[in-house]
This record gives C-alpha cells, structure tokens and sequence, in this order.
C-alpha cells in the first residue's frame, strides 16, 4: 500500500496489523518507578541526579537505579534514562563516566540523549543500548556537526 504525502511517495507496511504505541512513564523517584511498573507502562524514563533536565525531580543515584532496573527489566519493561541537560565542555569527563557506569551497572534499554555529539561519546563507553534524541536536543560541540 502506498500514500501520498507531501509530494513524495510514503510507503506503509502491507500486512493489517497494527502495532499499538508505546506506554511510556516518567519517573522521578522510587514511590513514581513503582507506581508505573504497577500501572502497566510498558517503559519507563528517568534521569540521574546530574544531567537530567528534570531539575525539580529527586531522580536517582547508580544503586537505587540498578536495583529498579532489574525489577523492571524482570517484569519485561523497558527502562530510558535521560541525559538530556545541557552539558558544558568542563562536563563531558563526567558524562562519559556516568554513561560507562550506566552501561555497566544500571544497564538501561536507551539513554535520551540532548546533545548529538553524545552519541558517539556513548558508543566510545560500550553502551549498546539505544539512543533516543531528546525534545531538547541540539548541537553544542562541533563533534555533534560531523
């Protein structure tokens, strides 16, 4: 089956499944990661104490992190972690050792990600997870420009 749009032929897959979306729930702190593992969501997102956007949310350290992961990993549900506030050049060391350390230890599903120069940088540390690009993303090291 083929549709128009835009101009340019959009191709759509042929067979009549359909594939529902995602149900994906923010998590700010433990009582939150719970009450979305209950609530049926199939992922969940949540950030780190340093370089999540959400500021006003208690987040997470490493170990508490890990532990939630395995229990959710064990329910069969995903887990993102975002990483997703601006970062400065004096915070890359840092963001590189947390990302090894994630990959490591949490082992989340997908990291989001604000900076596109992060991508390589994540891929330099062993993640292999995936990368999901942030509602805040934009380019701020020319890395992110090549």
């Amino acid at each position: 089956m083929q549709q128009k749009c835009s101009g340019n032929i959009l191709s759509l897959p042929s067979n009549n499944t359909s594939q529902l979306p995602e149900i994906l729930a923010p998590a700010g702190n433990k009582k939150s990661f719970l009450a979305a593992l209950a609530a049926g969501a199939d992922a969940v997102y949540c950030g780190m104490k340093h370089f999540s956007a959400r500021m006003m949310a208690k987040n997470f350290s490493l170990e508490e992190l890990a532990s939630l992961t395995q229990l959710a990993h064990d329910m069969g549900i995903k887990v993102y972690v975002a990483l997703n506030s601006l970062l400065k050049p004096e915070d890359l060391n840092r963001a590189v050792r947390l990302t090894e350390a994630l990959g490591r230890w949490v082992k989340p599903d997908a990291l989001i990600i604000q900076d596109l120069s992060f991508i390589q940088l994540a891929r330099q540390t062993g993640f292999s997870g995936e990368l999901h690009l942030s509602t805040l993303a934009n380019a701020s090291f020319p890395a992110a420009l090549k």
